[in-house]
This record gives structure tokens, C-alpha cells and sequence, in this order.
């Protein structure tokens, strides 16, 4: 008699296992290793991240771009993706990272830490070879190998032909991998050979027109994640536009349905990720591209308090760059080039004479020290809007390795007293004087300034635009504390300050009385972009259109560091000179040698 039940066992044994999606794969065979993860254990994607790793076995779509922001589990999705080609669907990878040293932190505590913890991965890779089976540059798995590389070596872009391509971070990738052209075109050519290729590249966006990701992004799907709204059920994707706030209150912040103009709350934001979906919105993509861009909005690892206080403290263009990239996924635009017009500087100039205006809440100064000359900008900042008003710049003619000058600045920072329209009378609250010429002078005046108890810092410009503003560094010459002043950042923010149209904040308000060399001195240097072994680096350089120095430029430049570290007056207080007389002898000063100290270059 024919067993029908054994016959059935027997058909089940041989039938082969059910295909798994990339994203149930991960979920089922990644493990997250507690030392490189808030929650730690078996994986557990979001509704987003689900649809973005799905996306591997679209069999249409041999190109994914994800244009991430931070906070959103890019990088997770993106080893999800490597760990399912490895296991599920092998074949020769790459996985290119911007430096060498980016490539060996990916794979020390990235993927070698996951393929650890993970038993199924652990199982795979290596192939129980020592040695060239799994290094931090090449390892194998049954069907395949990954090989690591980096965008500034050719020879690891334009070897062997690669199924599998893993872009990661292409906007910081070099200009040109050596001398063999872009290294996102060598990668990709790789990949040409493969019918059944796929290429996953991702990144945070950067500036406007030189972006990477936000190019092949154009190109593709250009999927947004679409969630319904609580209260009437459209969909539609977030947008930092529809978030309110009260200002100064981001735990207030709500997301504000434009159909029906409900405010949704953090949780109910939650919820509707959690019924969200991917839905292209570009009617016209390149055949074979998927793109996908997400902002924090719709991460389960943000809230909507944490995007509004980002928000608020992007309060200079570097911090708004960082929020547009990091938060929103978005390019900045920060004009084009960073170049500023001294006729438009001097054109746009307006009366800023005593009384001054009652926005100031403070008042700093910025000295540049030459051998014949000091250099001395004073300037009215607002804490709140950062708004900065130039109030003068002075020139004290005198050898500076003698003593007369250095007495001529001690009457005048005395005697510094700036009367504002509502009566209050500011005295300087601090200034940075620059200590890379006649060194032993300088520290040995602001030790003697703060035994008057005057504000007055030693400071050193450092170049690099990853340096802080201003940050305390080492004894100088044994007499005072020396302050280094990351000149190249804040140069940039003045310059694109300067280039600002309307009035608001972080606006720079320039005097009409300063003459025509003031402004010269300001726009003198200029940045621009060099490649350095392929790797474009940006610098400041004097122009030779000018003859004049870049002394204002500094001054103002070293006023704002330190206004940054300075804490303003109680607006009910009425400051007095710290020393009886100190008016009296700048006034005496301004007599004997008015022409020479204050109008002489500048008026």
C-alpha cells in the first residue's frame, strides 16, 4: 500500500529551502556585537532600512544610492546588503572607503566585529585558510571574496572584474585615484562585465555642485519615505519645513500635516514610520538606478526635539553646513566660491558712529602685531543672533620690540568705553592680541593687563579647518596662557559673512568711516582649492591684486574667536573705566596724535 504521508516527508526533504529576502536574511543571521552598538543582540531593522536592503534582489535595479543623513542606520543597511552577497549571493566584492585609514576602521570595527558575533557570517569567511583568507584587506567566503580598498590607490580600483561594488561615502572621496581620473568611474567599470551586478553607493551629501551622491541620486528613483498622517491618513514624506518649534524650546517641536494641519507628535511620528513606504518621486529615472535620500525625520534613533535643537545651534554657516549635510541629507549652498569684493564691502558700509546700537552686547578687540605697528579692530557683538558690528580699526605706529607703543595700546584699551543708544556705557569685555611677532612683548603685556584685570589674551592663528574656534593652549614664555585660534574656519565664516545680502543673523555691520585700505585689508586673501595627490585641499592665499596687508582681516578674525569664549555684561550694569584716569589719557592720546593713530590710514 502506497504510504502517502512517508512519500510527503520525502518530497519535503528534498525541496529546497525558501528563498529568504536581504532583509529576512539579515534579520535572521546578523548579530549586532556589544561593542560598537547601543543595542547590542539579533538585528532588527526599521520599516526603511527593510525597504533599502530589499532593494539588492530587485533584478531591475543594478544601482543603489543611498543619499543618507546621520542617525538613519546607513551603515548597517549597507552591511546587511555585504553580508547577504557574501552569503546568499557570492561573487568577487569591493568595498572602497575615502582614505586608507577609513577602509582599516571599517573593517576593524565594523564588519569584523559583526562577522564575530554573528555565527552564520563567522562560519563563512576565511574558509578556514590562515593568513590570506581573512586580513583587513581581502577575504574569502565560499563563491567569493571581498577585497577592501581605498579611493586613492588605482591599482585597487582597476584590478580584476567585481560583481558586488560598495561605495561608501563617495563625497569624500579623492578628486582623482592618483593619476587614473575619478576613483567612482574606475570602481565602477569593474563592474561591467557582470550581468547581474550590483553597485550600492552612499554617502552624506555635501557642498552644492560638487557632490557625488547627490548627482547619482538625481539620476535614479529618488525615493522618499511616505507616511500616513494620524489624523486624515495622507501620505506624504517629512520635510523640515513642516516642523514647529517655539523658539528656544525644541522639546516642543511638532511636524505639521499639510493637508489637514495636524501637529503630530514624537510618538505618533514613530507610528508612522512604522506604516511608512518608499515611493519614487522622479518621473524620468536612468533605467537600472534606485535611489533612495532620508533625513532624521524619519529615523527611529532621532526624535523631533533632537532636529530642532540641532536646528538651533547651527548658529554660523560651518554648524548650518554640518545640520544640512549630517541632519537633512541635504547639499549646502554656500554661494559658490569664497571670494569677497572690497568696492561692494566698502559700498554697502553704514554709519556706525557712537551711540551705538543697543543690539551690542558686548565688546571685543583684535589685535595684529607687526614690527613697526599694532593693528586694532573693535567690535560690537549680539550673543543671540551673532550679529557683530565693526565699530573701528586702529593703527598705533611705533616699533613694537619698544615700550611706547605698547603704552599707547594700554591708554587705549583703558579708555575704551562705548556709549549704546539705550545709555548703557560697554567696556571691552576682552581682547586677543596675536603673539606670532615680537612673542616675549606681547606676553609680557597681557600679563601686565591682567593684573589690571583686563580681559586681554595672548593668541596663535593654526591653520586646518577641523581646528575649534579657540581653545586654551600652553604657558607662553612662562607669563601668561597662550590661546590658539583655528584662523582658517573662522575666516571662512567671515568671508561668507561678509558675502551676505540682508540683514540677520550672524551679518557683519562694516563702518563708512574706514577708508578704502581697510576694506583691501579685509578681502586680501582668498581661499582657494589645491590637489594634493588627488585630494582637493582648500587654503587661503594673499591675492596679488593688492599691495596692502591683511591686518584687518586678523584682527576681526581673532575679535571673534574671542568673543566666542566671552560671557557679556549684566545689561543692567553701567560699567566704569577699571582705571580713574584712563579716558582722560586716551583723550590725550586722540589730541596729540590724532592723524597718526586714527585717521592717518583709515579715515
Amino acid at each position: 500500500m502506497y504510504d502517502f504521508d512517508l512519500a510527503s516527508k520525502i518530497l519535503a526533504a528534498f525541496k529546497p529551502p525558501k528563498r529568504l529576502t536581504p532583509a529576512e536574511w539579515a534579520e535572521q543571521n546578523i548579530v549586532l556585537p556589544s561593542e560598537s552598538n547601543a543595542e547590542p543582540g539579533p538585528l532588527r531593522l526599521t520599516r526603511y532600512q527593510r525597504g533599502m536592503v530589499d532593494a539588492v534582489a530587485d533584478e531591475c535595479a543594478d544601482t543603489l544610492v543611498f543619499m543618507l543623513a546621520s542617525q538613519t542606520g546607513k551603515s548597517i543597511s549597507i552591511d546587511c546588503a555585504l553580508g547577504f552577497a557574501m552569503a546568499q549571493d557570492p561573487g568577487p566584492v569591493l568595498h572602497v572607503s575615502p582614505t586608507e585609514g577609513k577602509a582599516v576602521d571599517f573593517v576593524r570595527n565594523r564588519l569584523d566585529p559583526v562577522i564575530k558575533a554573528s555565527p552564520g557570517l563567522r562560519k563563512i569567511v576565511g574558509g578556514g585558510r590562515k593568513g590570506g583568507g581573512d586580513s583587513l584587506t581581502h577575504k574569502l567566503f565560499p563563491g567569493g571574496s571581498l577585497n577592501v580598498a581605498s579611493s586613492f590607490k588605482p591599482d585597487d580600483l582597476a584590478a580584476r572584474a567585481i560583481r558586488w561594488l560598495f561605495l561608501d561615502e563617495i563625497d569624500r572621496f579623492a578628486a582623482s585615484a592618483g593619476s587614473e581620473g575619478d576613483p567612482v568611474t574606475l570602481a565602477t567599470k569593474r563592474t561591467r562585465t557582470f550581468r547581474n551586478r550590483k553597485r550600492i553607493i552612499a554617502s552624506t551629501p555635501t557642498a552644492k555642485g560638487a557632490s557625488r551622491v547627490k548627482e547619482w541620486f538625481d539620476r535614479g528613483t529618488q525615493e522618499r519615505f511616505f507616511c500616513p498622517c494620524p489624523e486624515c491618513g495622507a501620505f506624504d514624506y517629512f520635510r523640515f519645513e513642516q516642523l514647529k518649534w517655539e523658539k528656544g524650546k525644541p522639546h516642543t517641536a511638532r511636524l505639521v500635516c499639510d493637508d489637514c494641519g495636524h501637529h503630530l507628535t514624537e510618538a505618533e511620528r514613530l507610528r508612522a514610520i512604522d506604516l511608512g513606504d518608499w515611493q519614487p518621486t522622479n518621473e524620468n529615472p536612468e533605467p537600472g538606478i534606485r535611489s533612495f535620500h532620508a533625513t532624521e525625520l524619519v529615523s527611529v534613533f532621532s526624535s523631533l526635539a533632537s532636529v530642532a535643537q540641532q536646528r538651533e545651534e547651527a548658529d554660523t554657516p560651518e554648524k548650518l553646513r554640518v545640520f544640512h549635510n549630517t541632519t537633512l541629507a541635504e547639499v549646502f549652498d554656500d554661494g559658490g566660491e569664497l571670494k569677497v569684493d572690497a568696492t561692494e564691502l566698502q559700498q554697502r558700509a553704514e554709519p556706525v558712529r557712537a551711540p551705538y546700537p543697543a543690539e551690542i552686547d558686548m565688546v571685543v578687540a583684535g589685535a595684529d602685531v607687526q614690527a613697526e605697528r599694532l593693528e586694532v579692530s573693535f567690535v560690537g557683538v549680539n550673543v543671540t543672533d551673532k550679529r557683530a558690528w565693526v565699530l573701528n580699526h586702529i593703527v598705533l605706529h611705533g616699533d613694537t620690540s619698544g615700550a611706547q607703543v605698547w603704552r599707547d595700546f594700554d591708554a587705549l584699551l583703558g579708555g575704551a568705553v562705548f556709549v549704546l543708544r539705550d545709555g548703557r556705557r560697554l567696556m571691552l569685555s576682552a581682547c586677543a592680541i596675536d603673539s606670532g611677532y615680537n612673542t616675549s612683548n606681547v606676553a609680557e603685556f597681557c600679563a601686565a593687563q591682567r593684573k589690571k584685570s583686563r580681559n586681554v589674551l595672548a593668541v596663535k592663528g593654526v591653520g586646518g579647518f577641523d581646528k575649534p574656534t579657540i581653545r586654551k593652549g600652553s604657558k607662553l614664555r612662562n607669563m601668561t596662557t597662550l590661546y590658539l585660534v583655528g584662523v582658517d574656519g573662522v575666516k571662512a565664516s567671515i568671508h561668507r559673512r561678509l558675502n551676505m545680502q540682508e540683514v540677520g543673523p550672524n551679518f557683519i555691520h562694516l563702518p563708512d568711516h574706514l577708508d578704502a585700505s581697510y576694506f583691501e585689508g579685509l578681502t586680501v586673501e582668498t581661499l582657494k582649492t589645491r590637489f594634493v595627490r588627488g585630494y582637493a585641499r582648500q587654503e587661503f592665499h594673499m591675492s596679488s591684486r593688492s599691495g596692502g596687508g591683511n591686518e584687518p582681516l586678523d584682527a576681526l578674525a581673532y575679535a571673534l574667536a574671542v568673543a566666542t569664549m566671552t560671557k557679556p555684561p549684566p545689561k543692567s550694569a553701567t560699567p566704569k573705566p577699571s582705571i580713574a584716569d584712563a579716558a582722560a589719557r586716551l583723550a590725550a592720546l586722540h589730541d596729540s596724535n590724532q592723524e597718526n593713530i586714527t585717521h592717518e590710514r583709515y579715515q
